[in-house]
């Protein structure tokens, strides 16, 4: 039997089942997909050459909690061994306005305001002014 048999044969509760998981897993990939691979606060902390309780509290770096709970470190956010320079101000910007996953989705989105480019490249050239001026935008939209 073929796969397109067996969900058809199935019950209305399989179906309804297998479909979520494949539109999550059809999610997971694109959201991997955007903003690549992440470390864990160890790994940062290691990257950075500080504590991980250090890493945990520095306001410049961005977290997420990953489906499972743990705390991941878009690796998009490193210059190197250092955090992208203005990270820290626009995520002093948009933290107060939107949670760690949107302002992740937001720094690896593309902007048209930003010629079609993401802010996190926007920084990585030197623009830091235009990227912070571009989240108050997007913070006073978002509150």
């Amino acid at each position: 039997m073929s796969v397109a048999e067996l969900f058809y044969a199935a019950s209305p509760e399989t179906r309804q089942l297998v479909t979520a998981l494949l539109e999550q897993d059809a999610a997971d990939r694109h959201w991997a997909a955007q903003i690549g691979p992440s470390l864990t606060q160890a790994d940062t902390a290691r990257l950075l050459g500080n504590s991980e309780q250090a890493s945990a509290k520095d306001p410049r770096l961005l977290r997420v909690k990953t489906r499972s709970g743990r705390v991941a470190y878009p690796v998009v956010q490193f210059d190197g061994r250092a955090v992208l320079a203005g990270l820290g101000e626009v995520l002093a910007v948009l933290a107060p306005a939107a949670d760690p996953l949107t302002v992740t989705a937001w720094l690896t989105g593309m902007q048209p305001s930003l010629g079609n480019r993401r802010p996190v490249d926007a920084l990585r050239a030197g623009e830091a002014d235009a990227v912070v001026a571009l989240a108050r935008r997007f913070a006073r939209s978002a509150a």
